[in-house]
């Protein structure tokens, strides 16, 4: 008996060494993976749908939901949810604890990997024993999409965590059917929907597993309370979801919105199935490929396209009868696409979807050295093998049976989910424990039999791994991955960066490798912009213009050029064309009113920036436009409606605030102005116009001590403007320091010359002082700066007739007479 304790305590020792050596394994190379991804521009500046997460979850954990021009707003806040909430509500989480910073989520998401791999080496140790869960737990330690997508600021790292601890309720309920057993497997299974609800089609198969458990327990009677309490978990699990949607947008949508979407992109003519590619797209949005950002965009388009507002729910259906019209006409090219995916999700090829996982491997230091997908896909197919020879000649456990066939319900079921919609190999993700499992045992049994000499049995097991390299080592799909797209998107990271040799370097790879080159000129000639080569930026706009008609971008970056440059009707013609050919793409229609708004055609701004609100009404960049088209246009409320929608959306930008700030104190409501002027102040001091627009509110209600604070306190005197100056001469006037506005207004009218009301209340303080000679020169200056202003020329009269040159004076008030009528009054006057 000693020598048995003995025993087992040395077998125990030993297994936790190598546990521990393990788990030391999986931590090094998480180090080193965070190490290598953090000098990325990636790890940073997220591309996709990893960007729309990190939008999400920082407007959760910050309440900004401010969003880079010349981006289609996704209105997380105003719609049902489009994506599964469950990521972005985990993220958003993190950055509440610990700040919006890059390094946060990288480092919880590899925590949770670490404790993944723990989970599921008790799994495995309960189930089939120590050998199995030590040699799962290191092949699991090192297989390289763990890591991988751990640093990517996406779910699979969660997801699996959450999965792992459904799979253990399972076995605690197999072994003992209990009732709250069941009702915690509803729980974590509904928030596994919360992340992945393709994943909800293993409830039937669940259902199935417990009888079958239920009965080899002989306590079938406990199985139909178990199912009611497990559906009932997970019922209170999905069900703040849809309330949510409902309330928010009066729209029944279960957990997301996309899977309509998601599945015509797999089931249409040329379906790629890799992409998420559908015909209507530019007929719906103006754009070739899509986001998470542009989906309501999508949703409106279709809305118009079909005559009748269109909700979510409905986009969705329509979606989905497209696909199944599809299916329905194509039987047999259903058939081939569904092939083709399993071929995809069981592939050795990575298939590109946020990243391109697969030339990220290829390329990286890391990744090359870890065991792929094939790898683990012959250990499954070995495993699975082997495991059914163990389960024919009864060397298992009845419970481990049970356990086995469970697991093999959620990975068919999980295939099942994922083959009507297009592959990615991120999707693939939640089958990978179950294969590591299975190949666990399939090396454990091979390693025993080994030991025992069971040479014929090995021999069988070299033959089935050998079989199973082979068909797992094939690509048989024919899928790689595209280079072009790639290069595209490690350009598009630097760009962001700030890295612009690097990014130039990457899209003249790009475009090599055969990327869509009106893409590639449009983005150089971003580049080129910002080193400050306009006119190489410009040539670059017009050649991706050339090249695709239907790039809104190019077209519209090539106007705002040609505006800039003078050739203002050319610039709009560009933007009229870009409308016409993607007329439900806003930016066509942004671009062209905000030139117009600087070319001061005000109603012709209106109604194009009305058009881009209505594609976009929660835009804040563009409810920022309409509110400065509607005030010059003379419509107060509506241009102070905009202006809020602006301020509330962009909560961390200064130029909105100060805006309706100055709408507010022109309508009279001067202590929201003031605040509102205040809090653009304090998200950017050195805004002149909200320092401005403070101080001619505080001028307004006769506060000039107070309106020399707001234009002169923190303020760095080097960034004064013209306009600035001209305040502070007014000021200073209002506090009867005329010394001191003159030294200011000659600050003005020495940045702008042609500064017209300057020379006018220079004139009016030269006059005030006796100055006549004085007086008549900087209102004949401010005549010159402005002719059709009429207050220069009466001052100027006046002067005249003030020093008894009346025929001047007469010649200026005839000039007047034809130029504001006789029945003016002060013409009377």
């Amino acid at each position: 008996m000693p020598n048995q304790t003995n025993k087992h305590k040395r077998a125990l020792l030993i297994e936790l060494f190598l546990v521990f050596l393990c788990l030391f394994l999986a931590v090094f190379i998480r180090f080193l993976a965070l190490t290598e991804s953090a000098a990325f521009p990636e790890f940073h500046y997220p591309l996709y749908d990893p960007a729309y997460n990190h939008y999400w979850a920082k407007g959760l954990a910050t309440g900004d939901w401010s969003l880079p021009d010349w981006t289609n707003d996704p209105e997380i806040l105003t719609t049902p949810y489009g994506r599964p909430p469950g990521y972005p509500f985990f993220l958003g989480a993190v950055y509440k604890l610990f700040g919006v910073n890059p390094w946060a989520p990288r480092l919880v998401q590899s925590a949770l990997g670490i404790l993944d791999l723990f989970l599921l080496y008790l799994l495995v140790r309960r189930v089939f024993g120590r050998g199995p869960a030590v040699i799962t737990l290191f092949l699991g330690a090192l297989f390289w999409a763990f890591p991988y997508y751990e640093t990517q600021l996406t779910y699979p790292a969660v997801s699996l965590l959450v999965l792992l601890l459904l799979f253990h309720l399972m076995d605690l309920w197999a072994r003992r059917p209990r009732i709250l057993l069941s009702t915690a497997m509803g729980l974590i299974f509904g928030i596994f929907g919360l992340f992945r609800p393709n994943g909800l089609l293993f409830l039937p198969f669940l259902m199935i597993w417990m009888f079958y458990a239920a009965r080899s327990q002989r306590l079938l009677r406990r199985w139909l309370p178990s199912v009611l309490w497990l559906v009932g978990g997970l019922a209170v699990a999905v069900a703040p979801v849809l309330i949510r949607n409902w309330i928010v947008a009066r729209d029944f949508v279960f957990i997301s919105a996309y899977g309509g979407i998601n599945f015509y992109a797999g089931n249409h003519e040329n379906a790629p199935l890799t992409e998420p590619e559908i015909p209507e797209l530019h007929l719906l949005a103006g754009v070739r490929n899509w986001s998470c950002f542009d989906y309501p965009l999508i949703v409106r388009g279709l809305g118009e396209h079909l005559g009748k507002p269109v909700r979510f729910s409905e986009a969705n259906r329509w979606f989905y009868h497209q696909g199944v019209t599809w299916i329905w006409r194509n039987p047999g090219d259903f058939l081939k696409g569904l092939w083709k995916k399993t071929l995809l999700f069981w592939g050795p090829v990575e298939v590109t979807n946020d990243t391109v996982p697969e030339l990220d491997r290829i390329h990286s230091p890391l990744y090359a050295k870890l065991p792929g997908f094939s790898f683990l896909m012959t250990l499954f197919l070995a495993g699975i093998t082997l495991w059914a020879l163990a389960v024919r000649y009864g060397t298992t456990t009845p419970h481990a049976r049970v356990m086995a066939s469970g697991l093999m319900l959620f990975l068919l079921s999980y295939l099942l989910s994922v083959l009507p919609y297009f592959v990615a190999g991120r999707y693939r993700m939640e089958v990978v424990p179950v294969m590591l499992i299975f190949g666990g045992l399939g090396v454990w049994v091979t390693l025993k039999w080994l030991h025992q000499y069971q040479w014929r049995s090995s021999v069988a097991a070299a033959f089935i791994f050998a079989s199973a390299a082979i068909l797992a080592g094939v690509n048989w799909s024919g899928y790689m991955p595209s280079a072009a797209t790639w290069h595209l998107r490690k350009a598009m990271a630097a760009s962001s960066a700030g890295d612009i040799e690097a990014a130039k370097s990457q899209y003249a790879l790009a475009l090599a490798h055969g990327a869509d080159s009106a893409t590639v000129w449009n983005n150089l000639g971003n580049l080129a912009l910002q080193t400050g080569d306009r006119e190489q930026a410009e040539n670059l706009f017009a050649k991706a213009t050339a090249a695709d008609p239907l790039n809104v971008f190019a077209a519209a970056n090539l106007a705002r050029l040609r505006a800039d440059s003078g050739n203002a009707e050319q610039a709009l013609a560009l933007c009229e064309e870009a409308i016409r050919q993607s007329p439900r793409n806003p930016w066509g229609w942004v671009a062209a009113g905000r030139i117009a708004l600087d070319m001061g055609q005000y109603p012709q701004a209106l109604t194009w920036l009305s058009r881009a609100a209505s594609l976009q009404p929660e835009n804040g960049l563009i409810a920022y436009d309409l509110s400065r088209a509607y005030y010059l246009n003379g419509k107060l409320q509506e241009a102070i409606q905009w202006g809020r929608k602006a301020a509330d959306r962009l909560v961390n930008m200064a130029e909105p605030r100060s805006n309706l700030g100055w709408m507010l104190g022109v309508s009279g409501n001067v202590e929201e102005a003031e605040q509102m002027l205040q809090d653009a102040l304090r998200l950017k001091p050195d805004l002149v116009i909200a320092r401005i627009n403070l101080a001619e509110l505080r001028l307004s209600w006769n506060n000039p001590t107070g309106a020399l604070t707001a234009l002169t306190e923190g303020f760095d005197w080097k960034q004064a403007t013209a306009d600035w100056w001209y305040t502070l001469g007014r000021v200073y006037e209002a506090n009867n320091n005329l010394s001191g506005a003159v030294q200011a207004y000659r600050e003005a009218v020495n940045i702008r010359p042609g500064f017209a009301e300057v020379w006018n209340n220079l004139g009016l303080i030269a006059q005030k002082q006796g100055q006549l000679d004085d007086a008549v020169s900087c209102f004949q200056r401010a005549i010159e700066a402005d002719p059709d202003s009429p207050k220069p020329r009466f001052n100027l009269a006046h002067v005249y007739c003030a020093r008894g040159q009346t025929e001047e004076a007469r010649q200026i008030f005839e000039h007047l007479i034809q130029q504001l009528g006789p029945e003016h009054p002060e013409v009377n006057l």
